[in-house]
């Protein structure tokens, strides 16, 4: 649920609640790759890379086979 919700808010460019709703997101689904995707995807459009790229690569270790990590 809250994937979705930091979704929509990274979609209306409300990047303060759409990495805390990604947050929430990895709170209540660690071993899931989601919210860490998103979470990348929102530090990615901040342009802060570093941050992005450490959240690809807890994604990718949740989830080693996931098309999208």
């Amino acid at each position: 649920l809250y994937y979705y919700i930091a979704k929509i808010y990274l979609a209306l460019g409300d990047n303060k609640k759409a990495i805390e709703m990604a947050k929430e997101e990895i709170k209540y689904n660690s071993k899931i790759e989601d919210g860490y995707l998103i979470l990348g995807d929102i530090y990615k459009e901040m342009k802060e890379y570093p941050s992005a790229e450490e959240n690809y690569k807890e994604a990718q270790k949740v989830n080693p086979d996931s098309v999208d990590a």
